[in-house]
C-alpha cells in the first residue's frame, strides 16, 4: 500500500512527499523506486501539516532523506540522479531495511538495542571499530547516558575485552548485581535478555572501601609532581619544587610525597605555600604509595572500575592524570594487554581549553590522538559536550547521542558528527529517555536505537531521582577527629595574629558535589570555605535558621542545585523534582536563593547558570581517635545529632553527616578582621 508521493523539488539526497498514510511518523523507513538504481531506502525526517494551495484544507507533508541502496558489490550508495516528483513511496519491510543498513549480525557484535519502531531489528555495533577507533556517549543528565554506557560494558565483558572505567560517582560497581527491577522484566522479554551478574567487574576505590587503589608516590621527578597539581606552576614555584626534590635526592635513597611536602615547607619564600597546600591534599587522599600493579587492573575479561566518589575534583583529576599516564606507558611497551578505557564526566578531565587546563587534560588528549596506535580504545562520556576538549571529541569516530536541549552542547555534537544535519537538532531535543542516535563507524549511517534493558542492576543517577540512600535520621553518623597539620607559626607567618587555638566541633554534611560545614556550637553554616594559600579561612557563614526558613519551593530548588555542579535555566523543565511547579514559580525561588546568598547566578550568553560554591574539606584523621563530648563547663552544642539531621533531612542531596572535631585558630588580620583558621 502506498504511503505517499514525491512533490515539489526533489534531488538525490532529500525531497518532500504528500502523506497518504495517516499512521506514518517521523523515523519510519520508506521505499521509492528510482530510475535507474531501482529500489532505494529513505527515512522520514519530519511530518507536518500545511494548507493545500487553492484550498482551505490541510494536508500532511513529510520531509524525507535518502538513505541509499546496495550495489552489486554490496556497497551502500546514494543515487546520482534526482528522484522524480510524482513517484510513489511505500513502507519499507524489515528485510529490505536490514539489507540496506547492513544490520546482519557482525562477528562479536555489541547488542545495543532495537531499531526504534522496528522490534524485529536488533542493532549490534561493530566490536573492532568501537574498541579501536574511539567512541563518545553524549547526553544531558537524566537521559540514560550512564545506563547506555553500562549496556555497552556488559557487551564488552561478554566478549572478554579488558576494561578500565573512570567512575567519578560510584555508578558502575552495580555491574556485579543482577537487574531485579520488576519494571524491567517485561522489557527484558521484548529485547531477549535476562538478569545476570558480572563478578569480573572489580571496584577500586580512591576515598573508601576495602579494595583501595594506590598509585606510585615514591621518587617522583619534579615534572611528574607538577603534572599532578591542579594548576600550572609559575617560575618561582617550579624553582621551589626543583630545589626540594634536589635536596631530597642528596639525603635520601627513596622519598615519598610526604617527604616532598615537608621539604617544600622548609624552602624560603612565599611561593612554597600554594605547592605545599596542593601536595598536602594529594597526601591526605591516601592514594600515593606502593602502587596497585597495572597488570592487576588490566586483565582479559575484567572491568576495573576506578571509583573516585568522595575525593575532591582536583584530587580526582590528579589521580586520573597519574593513572592514565602509567597505563599508557605500560601499554606502549606491551607490559599490559590492549584495553578499552571509559572516562565518565569527561568534561571534568579534558575540559575545552577556554575553561582552563587541569592535571588530566594533557594525558587525555594524548590518549585520544595516539592511543589507538597502541591498542588503547577510548570512550568519552559527558553530559556537557560543549565543555569537552574539541580535539578529544573529534577523535571519536562513533557517537551515541541521547536527549540534549542545551544549544551549545548540540553545536558541539554537530561539529564532531559527520552525518549531522539541521533536522537532527530537533530530533536530539525530542528523543525519549533511553533512545539514542548512533552515528559513525560503529554503525552504518545514523540509526535511532531503543537501548535494551541492562542485565545488571542500574546504579546511576537516572534511577536515583528518588534518592536511594538511607534517610539521614536513620543513619549512624561517623565521628572524626581531625589531625592538626598546621602550626601556630605557619599561621603567623601568613601575617595573622593568633589569639587562641580550640578543638571545635562541626557537623559535616556530604553531597556528591562537596561539603556543607555546620558549626555545632553556634549554628553557623560556612558556605563556601575560603582558601588562603594552604590556610582554610572559615569567613563567610549563614545562620542555620536561614536554611530551615526556606519555603518548600525554595528548598526543593536549592536541593536540585546541591545535586549538580551547576544548574542552567533551560534545564529546569527536565528536572523531575521541578516539573510540578510553574516555570515562573521556580524562577522566583531561584532569584530568592540568589538574593539570600545561597546560590550564585552567572550569565553565560543567553543562558543563566546557578551554582553553589562548595568544596571538599581537606583534613587527615588522627589514627584510632574519635571526637569527644564537650568538657564540663564548655558551652553545650546548639546542634546535637538529632538537630543536625533534622536540619539537613529535607535536602535529599545530602547523603551523610559526620561529627568532625577539628583544631581551629582564632586569629585576626592586620586590619583587625576576625577570622577562624582550620588547623587540620
Amino acid at each position: 500500500m502506498a504511503v505517499g508521493e514525491i512533490i515539489g523539488r526533489a534531488d538525490s539526497f532529500e525531497f518532500k512527499m504528500r502523506v497518504l498514510d495517516p499512521y506514518l511518523k517521523r523515523g519510519d523507513y520508506v521505499i521509492s523506486e528510482h530510475d535507474p538504481e531501482g529500489l532505494v531506502l529513505c527515512a522520514v525526517k519530519n511530518v507536518f501539516k500545511e494548507k493545500n494551495k487553492g484550498s482551505k484544507e490541510l494536508e500532511t507533508i513529510a520531509e524525507v532523506r535518502v538513505v541509499g541502496y546496495r550495489d552489486s558489490a554490496g556497497v551502500k550508495r546514494i543515487p546520482k540522479n534526482a528522484f522524480k516528483p510524482g513517484a510513489v513511496l511505500w513502507k519499507a519491510d524489515s528485510k529490505f531495511i536490514k539489507r540496506v543498513l547492513a544490520l546482519s549480525k557482525p562477528e562479536n557484535g555489541l547488542y545495543l538495542g532495537l531499531l526504534d519502531g522496528y522490534p524485529d531489528l536488533p542493532i549490534e555495533l561493530d566490536l573492532h571499530k568501537i574498541t579501536t577507533k574511539h567512541l563518545a556517549v553524549l547526553a544531558q543528565s537524566g537521559s540514560g547516558k550512564s545506563y547506555t554506557v553500562a549496556v555497552l560494558l556488559e557487551e564488552l565483558l561478554e566478549r572478554k575485552v579488558p576494561l578500565v572505567v573512570i567512575d567519578p560517582h560510584g555508578e558502575y560497581a552495580s555491574l556485579r548485581e543482577p537487574n531485579d527491577e520488576p519494571r524491567d522484566s517485561r522489557a527484558m522479554q521484548k529485547f531477549g535478555v535476562s538478569p545476570k551478574t558480572y563478578s569480573n567487574a572489580v571496584e577500586y576505590s580512591v576515598a573508601f572501601g576495602e579494595n583501595k587503589l594506590f598509585l606510585n608516590g615514591f621518587n617522583l621527578k619534579s615534572q611528574e609532581i607538577a603534572a599532578l597539581l591542579p594548576s600550572k606552576l609559575n617560575s618561582s614555584q617550579v624553582g621551589v619544587l626543583y630545589e626540594a626534590i634536589k635536596s631530597l635526592k642528596k639525603r635520601l635513597s627513596s622519598y615519598s610525597l610526604d617527604d616532598v611536602v615537608r621539604e617544600v615547607e622548609a624552602q624560603e619564600g612565599s611561593a612554597k605555600w600554594a605547592i605545599a597546600s596542593a601536595l598536602q591534599e594529594l597526601v591526605d587522599a591516601d592514594v600515593f604509595g606502593a602502587p596497585t600493579p597495572l597488570n592487576e587492573l588490566v586483565k582479559e575479561g575484567q572491568a576495573s572500575v576506578i571509583n573516585l566518589k568522595g575525593a575532591s575534583l582536583e584530587t580526582q583529576q590528579s589521580v586520573v592524570a597519574r593513572l592514565l599516564t602509567d597505563l599508557f606507558q605500560a601499554r606502549k611497551f606491551s607490559r599490559i594487554p590492549p584495553f578499552f578505557l571509559v572516562i565518565e564526566e569527561a568534561h571534568n578531565f579534558a575540559p575545552e581549553r577556554s575553561f582552563g587546563e587541569v592535571a588530566s587534560s594533557r594525558v587525555v588528549r594524548t590518549l585520544a590522538s595516539e592511543g589507538r596506535k597502541f591498542g588503547l580504545g577510548l570512550c568519552i562520556v559527558s553530559q556537557r559536550p560543549a565543555r569537552v576538549d574539541k580535539n578529544v571529541l573529534s577523535q571519536c569516530n562513533t557517537q551515541v547521542v541521547l536527549k540534549m536541549t542545551n544549544p551549545n552542547d548540540i553545536r558541539a555534537v554537530s561539529a564532531s558528527m559527520e552525518s549531522f544535519d539541521e533536522t537532527m537538532d530537533s530530533e536530539i531535543r525530542g528523543l525519549a529517555v533511553g533512545t539514542a542516535i548512533v552515528s559513525g563507524e560503529g554503525a552504518d549511517g545514523s540509526l535511532c536505537v531503543e537501548v535494551r534493558p541492562r542485565r545488571s542492576r542500574h546504579g546511576g543517577k537516572a534511577q536515583a531521582s528518588q534518592e536511594l540512600h538511607e534517610p539521614l535520621l536513620k543513619q549512624k553518623p561517623r565521628f572524626i577527629k581531625a589531625k592538626q597539620s598546621l602550626s601556630k607559626q605557619a599561621v603567623e607567618a601568613a601575617g595573622l595574629t593568633v589569639h587562641s587555638m580550640l578543638e571545635h566541633r562541626f557537623w559535616l554534611a556530604e553531597t556528591r558535589q562537596g561539603s556543607l560545614l555546620l558549626d555545632a556550637k553556634y549554628g553557623k553554616i560556612y558556605c563556601p570555605s575560603k582558601f588562603a594559600e594552604r590556610l582554610v579561612a572559615l569567613k563567610e557563614f549563614k545562620h542555620a535558621s536561614d536554611l530551615s526558613s526556606l519555603d518548600s519551593v525554595e528548598a526543593i530548588v536549592f536541593n536540585e542545585v546541591l545535586k549538580r555542579r551547576e544548574l542552567f535555566d533551560h534545564e529546569l523543565p527536565s528536572c523531575n523534582s521541578l516539573v510540578k511547579f510553574e516555570r515562573a514559580t521556580v524562577a522566583s525561588a531561584l532569584e530568592a536563593l540568589v538574593n539570600a546568598g545561597w546560590v550564585r547566578k552567572t550569565r553565560l550568553g543567553q543562558i543563566n547558570s546557578y551554582s553553589f560554591e562548595q568544596t571538599k574539606l581537606r583534613f587527615a584523621e588522627e589514627k584510632n581517635a574519635v571526637a569527644t563530648e564537650p568538657a564540663a563547663g564548655e558551652p553545650a552544642m546548639a546542634f546535637d545529632e538529632r538537630a543536625a539531621k533534622e536540619l539537613f533531612e529535607p535536602f535529599a542531596a545530602v547523603e551523610s553527616i559526620s561529627l568532625l572535631e577539628m583544631p581551629v585558630f582564632v586569629a585576626a588580620t592586620p586590619d583587625m578582621e576576625a577570622v577562624i583558621i582550620s588547623g587540620a
